[in-house]
């Protein structure tokens, strides 16, 4: 799984509204020593498909691509609207770390 930005940073970019975050993706194939550039795509960070994205428990939390291998899916909801996906994604990944840690401080609970 790619890691693209940490939750907390991609906050920060999406609370300001002079700032911008994008991504160059490449496809190629690869016959040997050649490798030939088929196309290329420029998309901001919330152009990004929620359904290939996930949050991996990384430092505070890392906003990820799924699978690497599977081709990239991208959406025109807008800024705002996957800002508030973000959100709620982060809450619920911050819930399963809790109770992963529950279990965790249970195990050590004499």
């Amino acid at each position: 799984m790619p890691n693209l930005i940490s939750v907390k940073r991609l906050k920060g970019v999406l609370e300001d509204e002079s700032k911008t975050l994008s991504y160059v993706f490449v496809d190629y194939t690869r016959n040997d020593d050649e490798v030939k550039i088929t196309d290329v795509h420029i998309k901001y960070v919330w152009e990004l498909d929620w359904s290939m994205l996930s949050i991996g428990a990384l430092g505070k939390g890392q906003l990820q691509i799924k699978d690497a291998n599977k081709e990239l899916v991208f959406t025109d909801i807008g800024r705002d609207e996957w800002f508030k996906i973000l959100n709620v994604k982060v809450l619920e990944f911050y819930q399963k770390e809790l109770t992963k840690i529950d279990k965790e401080i249970d195990l050590w609970n004499i």
